[in-house]
């Protein structure tokens, strides 16, 4: 949605941030719907203080190949333009792949960019954006949702989980200006959104990922799409319906086709759809990936309500690294639970995860120590 500037109408309270952030005011297991208004290839000015400049051009010691990579971009005494151009074309001709499985790194960027080749978009930003820095053009990594499916029937965008994605800005001639190193990799990942992206098997993932729209698709597909059309878009309509409309409104509405079967069906119908949509969902949250969930807001809590500063715009990876460093006897479980949840958020992998109930036991009796956080001891790292 480029740059949205304002919430019209929602179905779920939304609050609003600095820099066009706008974020639920609590957790959903619901679709939400709302409206937005946006701005096109709007492109934020950048600062010509140099000293705030200066913290978009910090990054970590180089590994040696990637180092030598920016070494050999420099000696060319590019103009930045140039030297991203650069960068552009290492990315398009190492041979990468965008894959939502490429196992654990150990945070070494040789080892991602000259042996593995193997992300999705926070790999490939991170990289970026630490490859730019390196060559002297400020960055900063975005996070957000990229994609959606269009609903044509109905007018609206359908946007999933599976269409958050990050990227990376630049400060080029006196403007923030979008790269998106995905792109380069899986375009195709971007043109067909994420949720169709990410229903394909990975073979034809990897396949198709540089074509910017899919190949061979068949006339079963196409009929399942529309059929996916009609029950998305009779399924907006009626949350609309239900979400916007009192008692006595939706009763007057229905009064107006009295005595016609066929919108007696269509509400059956519709309320059918609601109550397996419902069950579904209920199934969802049963998944061992729900109570992790619920374990990151218990913990989040507990950390607002012993002082530290929590932002909603922040990931729990870094609410978790503010309360290791304000509670230092938090660090061995915040870490192992840490790695479990990553496991769990970018895996699935369910089979291998810790016990949820016995980390909300492990972490209750961490929490209590919030009382003696001095004289409390280190807590044995959790097992996985």
């Amino acid at each position: 949605m480029e740059t949205p500037f304002k919430i019209i109408n929602s179905s779920a309270p939304i609050n609003e941030y600095k820099h066009s952030i706008f974020a639920l005011s609590e957790f959903q297991n619901q679709q939400v719907q709302y409206q937005v208004a946006s701005l096109f290839n709007y492109f934020p000015a950048t600062t010509n203080d140099p000293t705030t400049l200066k913290k978009y051009l910090n990054y970590p010691e180089l590994a040696p190949k990637t180092k030598a990579l920016v070494d050999d971009i420099m000696a060319k005494n590019l103009e930045p333009k140039d030297r991203i151009e650069a960068l552009q074309k290492f990315f398009t001709q190492k041979g990468f792949i965008y894959t939502l499985k490429p196992e654990t790194y150990r945070n070494n960027l040789d080892e991602f960019l000259f042996e593995r080749k193997r992300g999705f978009c926070e790999h490939f930003a991170a990289a970026f954006g630490t490859l730019a820095r390196a060559v002297g053009v400020p960055s900063r990594v975005v996070v957000g949702y990229q994609g959606g499916s269009y609903n044509k029937l109905g007018n609206f965008w359908k946007i999933s989980q599976k269409d958050a994605h990050a990227w990376v800005e630049v400060a080029l001639d006196g403007k923030w200006v979008r790269v998106d190193p995905t792109s380069w990799i899986a375009p195709l990942r971007l043109s067909i959104g994420g949720e169709q992206y990410f229903s394909l098997p990975e073979e034809q993932q990897i396949l198709f990922s540089r074509n910017r729209q899919m190949q061979n698709q068949d006339s079963l597909q196409n009929v399942i799409y529309q059929m996916k059309l009609v029950f998305e878009n009779l399924n907006y309509y009626w949350t609309v319906f239900l979400l916007n409309y009192d008692l006595q409104a939706q009763l007057n509405f229905l009064r107006q086709f009295q005595g016609q079967w066929m919108v007696g069906f269509f509400v059956a119908f519709l309320l059918l759809i609601t109550v397996g949509r419902n069950f579904l969902l209920k199934k969802k949250s049963e998944k061992p990936s729900h109570a992790y969930f619920k374990l990151v807001q218990t913990i989040e809590s507990w950390a607002v309500q012993n002082g530290v500063d929590v932002n909603k715009s922040e990931t729990p990876l870094q609410i978790f690294s503010k309360i290791k460093l304000k509670f230092p006897y938090t660090k061995d479980f915040i870490d192992d639970f840490s790695s479990a949840y990553e496991a769990v958020l970018y895996k699935e992998k369910y089979d291998v995860a810790p016990d949820p109930k016995r980390l909300k036991k492990d972490w209750d009796k961490i929490a209590r120590q919030s009382k003696f956080p001095k004289s409390a001891p280190p807590r044995p790292p959790v097992a996985s």
